[in-house]
Formats: C-alpha cells, sequence, structure tokens
C-alpha cells in the first residue's frame, strides 16, 4: 500500500486509512495493491481506491444503481453489479452515508458472485 500512498498528499493517507478503519468495522477483508489501484476483497472484490495527489477515487459494487450528487460515474460490469464511484479530497467524506454504501458493498463481496 505504501508505493501507492507515497504519491499522494498527507490527507490522501489519512482519507485512505479512515477508508480501513471504516471497513475494518464490517468484517474480515483483504487489501491488495495491484499496479493501478488498492483492491478491497472480502469473499470478492467490494471495492478499490486509486490514489491521486490531493484526493482518491473509490469505487464500489452494488447490485443496483444510485443517483445522487457524490456519484461522479456508474460503470455497468453486468448485469447484477454496478461500480459506483466517489472522489474524496478529505476525511470529512467517509461520512455516515459513505459508511452505508461500503457496508453494502461488503455484503455484496461477501456474497462471492451470489447474488440476492
Amino acid at each position: 500500500m505504501e508505493s501507492h500512498l507515497v504519491n499522494g498528499s498527507p490527507e490522501v493517507t489519512r482519507i485512505y486509512l479512515a477508508l480501513e478503519g471504516v471497513v475494518r468495522e464490517f468484517g474480515p477483508f483483504r487489501a491488495v495493491p495491484t499496479q493501478t489501484q488498492i483492491t478491497l476483497l472480502a469473499r470478492t472484490t467490494f471495492a478499490g481506491v486509486t490514489i491521486r495527489k490531493q484526493w482518491l477515487n473509490l469505487g464500489f459494487v452494488l447490485t443496483r444503481q444510485i443517483e445522487h450528487p457524490r456519484i461522479t460515474r456508474v460503470e455497468k460490469v453486468s448485469n447484477q453489479t454496478l461500480v459506483h464511484t466517489v472522489r474524496l479530497g478529505s476525511v470529512r467524506n467517509v461520512d455516515a452515508q459513505l459508511r452505508t454504501w461500503l457496508r453494502e458493498a461488503y455484503t455484496v463481496g461477501q456474497l462471492g458472485g451470489r447474488r440476492p
């Protein structure tokens, strides 16, 4: 993870650590650094973090579409899977609303491809 975080500001590191803290509340997960992002896995991938200098982009997997001003992009990756992206520029962005979305994404990741 350090190799990804080294290019970001100290605030970006704080945001990432706050995200990990939230996800840790839901249960076990793995953070796997890849070439372009840090992938968060429960049984399967439920989120991915792309580090930028002053912010990070968080993509999270849901089985429904959310329409909200914070969502900057929605990508349909299968009939039942959509990746929603939010831009996080401050630790304050890791709020109750984001926790709710991440908890739902974590549940999707726990299902491991079995959809409700």
